[in-house]
């Protein structure tokens, strides 16, 4: 992703537009609840994106201030090489890791983001100073 000069976080978020645009249409907000950050920031990713030429932002017919974010031409020639780099950190990563070691780990991972998940349901509401 640096060979474009994108960071990280830019490329990940091109990568989603990439692949969920050809399913349906991709707005800002779908981008802030799948990585969970605020307007602001997704908004700055999505401006360096448009001025590395990478997507668009089309305004819907029907109300102006939605704008549907499109992958351009140039976006889409270079899908195929990030999407190799992602590839090849994957199995860099999981070089003599058995299968079924990455399984116990998927699982392990699930299972801790889930009670991260309640834990921070059941904490919503509590100020921290009545946790401390």
């Amino acid at each position: 992703a640096h060979r474009n000069h994108i960071s990280g976080s830019q490329s990940r978020i091109l990568i989603y537009i990439l692949v969920e645009s050809t399913r349906r249409e991709v707005f800002q907000n779908d981008i802030e609840e799948k990585y969970s950050i605020r307007p602001a920031t997704a908004t700055g990713l999505l401006k360096q994106l448009e001025k590395s030429e990478l997507i668009v932002r089309v305004p819907l017919p029907k109300d102006r201030r939605q704008k549907i974010i499109l992958p351009t031409k140039k976006a889409q020639s270079i899908q195929k090489n990030v999407l190799y780099e992602i590839q090849r950190l994957e199995t860099k990563l999981t070089e003599n890791i058995s299968d079924n070691d990455l399984a116990v780990f998927y699982q392990v991972s699930q299972q801790l983001s889930d009670n991260l998940t309640q834990f921070y349901m059941q904490e919503e509401g509590t100020s921290i100073e009545e946790n401390i």
